[in-house]
């Protein structure tokens, strides 16, 4: 054992590599219950250690098939199984940083602890780039600070691969930590990032394969808070946090706790990474310029980064079962769709959807699956509604690894889906459809109402677990014990005016006396709307209720 560690030490091969990541998928699969299991945002969600474990299970598939002990094609076979299998915002982010290594271990057959170094570095960069708003304080977060140790540790400490990825490990972890100070709505919820979670527990993993000690059983991580759900997005547009202030400081005067206590006097949220004489320095101020001048007289800037967190916005980042509503002819414009509920499959159905996907809140489709249904529809131009905002990384990766024109419509909801496809004919270019489509989805209000799945209180809303919630347009809105009284509560918070259609979508929970106590209210107490009723049938939401 202890010879085989020390040969780890000094470089990989393919046959290594696919150990190293096994163990890593070992570890996630260890911690899956514990990432899904704290989810913050009390609605059943498209978990994300379900979403990281399946990703990494099809890039496990496909480096199983690699006979050849080629460390470069074990990483291109895992990239691309990841690539395929993503689900998830968290599954394309992770896929992306697994595009990462194996572009960084092209052509090689042994890994150098600086390939190890540079896999961390470019596994960073596609992450980054795979996300068209990066926010800080998520899993991009976590693996930014891992390439960081590693580089530090590979310049300052040593290039003993085991040591790199302690000391890759150990920032991962304090980035973690950190997640509730880096981004403010964690914050606010006292938890860290589930993402982030999820690539602790890899790494964990191949940290205990470098130690040797991998086939004993995985260790299950313990966090002192709790983990944030992967679609949990609230609105924090009214809430004001001033300038995210980050850099880095070079300078073998200073230690931590100095640094800290320099900048406390300046700002808020102080995070410190420390990495020997490099300093990742995270603050938050009205005012960057006292913090950029104290940080000058300290040391050596670089990697300077501000951003103003009053125009941010979180945004975080089973099997097909197409259905096609017309023959596969090859046709100029197509479009599909992911949908759950038999009621709104039927309505999907009758506005011309070629191919539906089957699936939704908790059953997100993966990257392959959408993919498939892309080629099956056969058409010029494909427009893609994805119907969920956890579902919007999976068909944008799709639509890059398709060979037709695909233009995804990013709409967060059924309803939105439905509006878009409203805004669609079938007569006109499809750049004329995009403009239509996209404005379309712009004028539905979605309103969803569901039972709480735990106790919490979010931006002074009180939830009970199994009370029902309102969520409108992603913000949960209030809490109530009664059906009836959270109908009024949504309602009248969104004010509809007499122009405004009104459409309750019942949920497979609403039985048939539920349903025409509903109608009795909306005939009654929103008469000088158009009201329609529709069976969606959906699992999740008791009700879905648009308003145009």
């Amino acid at each position: 054992m202890a010879s085989d560690v020390k040969k780890l030490n000094d470089g990989l091969s393919g046959h290594e590599l696919r150990n190293l990541f096994e163990s890593g998928y070992n570890s996630l699969l260890a911690n899956i219950d514990t990432i899904n299991s704290l989810n913050v945002f009390p609605v059943p969600d498209g978990d994300t250690g379900t979403n990281m474990v399946l990703t990494m299970k099809s890039a496990k598939s496909e480096f199983d098939k690699e006979n050849e002990n080629d460390a470069g094609k074990i990483a291109e076979a895992m990239s691309n199984g990841a690539l395929m299998g993503a689900r998830g915002n968290s599954g394309v982010i992770l896929s992306q940083f697994l595009r990462g290594w194996a572009s960084a271990l092209y052509n090689s057959e042994i890994i150098s602890p600086i390939q190890i170094v540079n896999a961390l570095k470019q596994g960073m960069e596609f992450s980054y780039e795979s996300v068209s708003n990066p926010v800080e304080g998520t899993m991009l977060t976590v693996i930014k600070y891992a390439y960081e140790g590693a580089y530090s540790a590979y310049n300052n400490i040593s290039n003993n691969i085991r040591e790199i990825w302690d000391e890759a490990y150990k920032s991962a972890k304090e980035a973690l930590d950190s997640t509730p100070e880096l981004l403010p709505i964690l914050k606010q919820a006292q938890v860290v990032d589930a993402g982030g979670l999820g690539i602790i527990a890899i790494m964990d993993g191949m940290k205990s394969y470098f130690n040797g000690t991998h086939n004993t059983t995985p260790v299950k991580i313990h966090v002192e808070n709790s983990t944030i759900a992967e679609n949990f997005i609230f609105d924090t547009n009214d809430e004001e946090f001033g300038n995210c202030i980050q850099f880095i400081i070079n300078s073998p005067t200073v230690s931590k706790t100095i640094l800290e206590n320099k900048f406390s006097d300046l700002a808020s949220s102080v995070v410190i990474v420390d990495a020997k004489t490099l300093y990742r320095i995270h603050v938050h101020s009205e005012d960057p310029d006292p913090i950029l001048e104290l940080a000058k007289e300290i040391g050596t800037l670089s990697d300077i980064n501000i951003q103003n967190m009053d125009d941010q916005k979180a945004e975080f980042f089973d099997d097909i079962s197409p259905q096609t509503n017309i023959k596969n002819d090859h046709i100029n414009n197509g479009v599909v769709a992911v949908v759950d509920g038999e009621g709104f499959v039927d309505i999907f159905k009758e506005l011309g959807t070629t191919i539906i996907i089957s699936g939704g809140q908790t059953k997100n489709p993966s990257t392959e699956e959408v993919l498939n249904a892309i080629n099956a529809c056969n058409a010029d131009n494909i427009f893609l509604l994805p119907n969920n905002k956890n579902i919007i990384g999976v068909a944008q990766q799709a639509a890059k690894l398709s060979e037709s024109n695909v233009i995804v419509i990013p709409t967060t909801s059924v309803p939105a889906g439905i509006s878009g496809l409203l805004g669609f004919d079938n007569t006109l270019s499809y750049n004329e459809n995009e403009i239509n489509m996209l404005e379309s989805v712009t004028n539905v209000i979605t309103c969803e109402i569901t039972k709480a799945t735990k106790d919490i209180t979010i931006k002074d809303v009180k939830i009970v677990q199994n009370e029902y919630l309102s969520i409108v347009n992603g913000e949960i809105i209030a809490s109530e014990k009664s059906l009836i009284n959270i109908i009024e509560d949504t309602i009248n918070y969104t004010k509809p005016t007499p122009e405004n259609m009104i459409t309750v979508y019942f949920g497979s929970n609403i039985n048939p006396n539920m349903e025409n106590e509903i109608v009795s209210l909306f005939t009654k107490k929103y008469s000088q709307n158009e009201n329609d009723f529709v069976r969606g049938n959906q699992e999740i939401y008791d009700l879905i209720i648009s308003i145009e």
